[in-house]
């Protein structure tokens, strides 16, 4: 995108940016030049962010009590009776404590149990909170956090009780100061007869839900945390996720902000490998020269499990001499004159005496370019990846022939060999088959034409970056440097110099991909833009922001609409036939001082310039329109030592906003020419700026 601007003209502050909720679209107000900056980030890549952790492991009894307990003669239970009419429940399932016949004792808890006591830091603060009801026959509730361990001695901490009638039930919040070598805490919700000489009467009961614990380094930071409940079954939202740290509902819950990877550019495929080798599987193998075949998966390498192997039994006796129990078909075709391919198979001794083994590889029925490894020594069990290295001669055509060995067989060998490769070259690389498992980066397939051969290859992937970003009004209207905007890596920038002014205004992005195709909007970002004083209007150019000046009328504007009507008499009626139409648009009469030679010169080139922008003054009652100067005047009022002073007469007429399609981006005090007045030299521009956003002035 081309820059455009008046070099002369000095860049100001803005404002700090404001930041759409997806974290993609940031807006900066520049107050002295009346517009706003808008900058996308489409490689949206943020680290995950835990928010609040919930430390009690079953909070909402969804799976049962495990985790709690309650005083001896007191029965706790998780119920799904009256949990859809109760007030405060989350889920299916609340618990419920009842208490028993020949119960002493004017108070009931449902506490947590010892072995899940939460752990905490002495110093810090926690908080809890929880929803409980009781039956409407006076009896209370409170919260009470137990610190500590019998090792440690025991600390309590202790709301106030308060009523909490059936069905409506209570909230009950309360946070303390964690105390000085206390590393536990335990949660209580306390029955309270309602007198301490009165104890509790067989079958009352209390129902509890939705317990939230937190800690943390203030007392506002805890109450904050456990004032909205949640649960790792709490439901995901378009920015927040929550979830178990381990089993569900026996441990604790994070609420937290998913990492969002970066985005990928677009690739073509990518072929990075290929195996000549035409079955390195063994579907099929036809018999060796000697011996037979034994197609098995009782042992493989590293590679992959689903590797087959082709098992040779020697079926001779002792011998002296070489004996080829493998002929692979391979499918290098056409061969070249002084080309090289490399061949590679891994041996392995499957039975219970050492063998000597070699591979060999060739071209041509006449076996030219032969080349073969030194015969080797593999223990009983062990194995060993043999490669050997091919050149084609002058007189060799077009097949591939290569063979494995046993030198010098013993009867009763046993060989496995797997994972043939026949590669272009001298490199021996890591074996591959058509029937590994794809990766994200990687895949593997079989191609049958000739030369038959097996591909590892990049799989071409379109692009999740944008290519380009268009920037909207929250009324769809278009930002005349953003219709679109490029966006190289994803980032993409736009000015509106023509935003409303006074008024709350919001923008949005929409990614668009090279396939032209369109994503989901940005969520939308909202700030207002400091109108001009009384008096004083906004004249701005739609071409380049930079030629906008602010001026004080001296007149108030009094525009006027002409009608577009026509008549016509008809005889022998009072009433003329008539058409009529919408009024025409806006005309009316400007009337403007300029105070030095500079100014006025300045506001010539801006009339001069194209269709134009006027905004006012909210008290001025008059809407932002587009216009076109017509004649322009101007008379001498008088003179100071800057020079004479003129006032300008300028009629204009209203017309419609200048098309936005791929307007170049121009942003007020930037230019090429202030980059190379600013910076000696690339090196010193690339020293200091640390980005193409910074050098726009985006300020995040």
């Amino acid at each position: 995108m081309p820059i455009v601007v008046d070099p002369g003209f000095v860049p100001v502050p803005s404002l700090a940016p404001v930041v759409s909720p997806d974290g993609v679209l940031s807006v900066e107000v520049d107050r002295v030049n009346a517009g706003a900056l808008l900058h996308a980030a489409f490689d949206p890549y943020r680290p995950e962010k835990v928010l609040r952790r919930n430390l009690v492991s079953n909070p909402s009894f969804e799976t049962g009590t495990a985790g709690w307990s309650a005083d001896s003669g007191v029965t706790l239970a998780p119920t799904t009776v009256f949990a859809g009419q109760m007030n405060g429940t989350v889920g299916s399932s609340i618990a419920l404590l009842t208490v028993g016949s020949g119960y002493a004792s004017p108070y009931a808890k449902l506490e947590t149990h010892a072995d899940n006591a939460m752990p905490v830091t002495p110093g810090g603060w926690v908080a809890v909170r929880f929803w409980a009801a009781t039956e409407s026959t006076g009896e209370q509730i409170r919260v009470q956090l137990r610190f500590g361990t019998p090792s440690e001695g025991y600390a309590y901490y202790a709301g106030s009780f308060a009523p909490a009638g059936f069905y409506t039930g209570k909230f009950f919040t309360f946070a303390a100061r964690i105390p000085t070598g206390k590393t536990v805490v335990r949660v209580q919700s306390q029955l309270f007869s309602g007198s301490t000489t009165v104890n509790l009467a067989a079958g009352k009961r209390m129902w509890a839900d939705q317990i939230i614990a937190c800690t943390g380094s203030t007392q506002a930071d805890v109450l904050a945390a456990v004032a909205a409940y949640f649960d790792g079954d709490t439901p995901d939202t378009p920015n927040l996720a929550y979830r178990f740290t381990a089993a569900p509902h026996a441990s604790p819950s994070e609420e937290y902000i998913p990492a969002v990877p970066h985005a990928e550019p677009g690739r073509t495929e990518e072929i990075l490998r290929t195996n000549y080798a035409r079955n390195p599987g063994f579907s099929g193998a036809s018999v060796g020269d000697i011996g037979t075949w034994d197609d098995s998966s009782t042992w493989f390498t590293t590679s992959q499990p689903a590797t087959r192997v082709a098992r040779f039994t020697y079926t001779g006796a002792t011998a002296t001499g070489n004996y080829y129990f493998v002929n692979l078909p391979a499918g290098l075709t056409p061969i070249r004159k002084g080309q090289r391919f490399t061949f590679g198979l891994t041996v392995k001794n499957a039975g219970t005496v050492a063998i000597k083994a070699f591979i060999r590889s060739a071209f041509n029925a006449d076996e030219s370019g032969d080349a073969r490894t030194t015969p080797v020594t593999i223990a009983a069990g062990a194995q060993q990846r043999l490669t050997v290295t091919s050149t084609a001669s002058p007189s060799d055509g077009s097949t591939v022939r290569v063979w494995a060995a046993l030198f010098d067989p013993a009867a009763g060998s046993l060989v496995d060999v797997s994972e043939p490769q026949i590669e272009w070259g001298t490199v021996a690389t890591p074996f591959f088959g058509d029937w590994f498992v794809d990766g994200p980066d990687l895949s593997y397939r079989w191609v049958p034409d000739n030369p038959y051969r097996i591909e590892e290859y990049r799989p071409a992937r379109a692009s999740t970056l944008p290519q380009k970003v268009r920037f909207e009004r929250g009324d769809g209207t278009p930002v005349r440097s953003g219709n679109p905007a490029w966006a190289p890596g994803g980032y993409a920038t736009a000015y509106d110099h023509e935003a409303p002014l006074g008024v709350g205004a919001s923008w949005r992005a929409v990614p668009i991909y090279a396939d032209g195709t369109e994503g989901q909007p940005t969520a939308g970002v909202s700030t207002l833009i400091p109108e001009p004083p009384r008096q004083t209007v906004w004249i701005k150019s739609t071409t380049d922001p930079n030629e906008s000046m602010k001026i004080d009328p001296t007149e108030w504007f009094q525009p006027s609409y002409a009608d577009r009507t026509s008549s016509t008499s008809i005889q022998g009626d009072r009433f003329p036939a008539m058409t009529w139409d919408m009024h025409a648009s806006l005309t009316g009469t400007l009337k403007f001082k300029t105070r030095s030679k500079a100014e006025t010169g300045r506001l010539a080139t801006l009339l001069d310039s194209g269709p134009l922008l006027i905004q006012w003054n909210r008290i001025a009652g008059i809407e932002d329109f587009y216009f076109l100067p017509g004649a322009i005047s101007k008379r001498i009022v008088t003179y100071t030592e800057q020079g004479p002073v003129f006032e300008f007469t300028i009629p204009v007429t209203e017309c419609r906003r200048p098309a936005t399609v791929d307007a170049p981006l121009r942003i007020p005090g930037l230019s090429w020419n202030t980059v190379a007045e600013n910076y000696a030299s690339w090196t010193e521009l690339s020293t200091q700026v640390p980005s193409w956003r910074a050098l726009l002035g985006v300020h995040r």
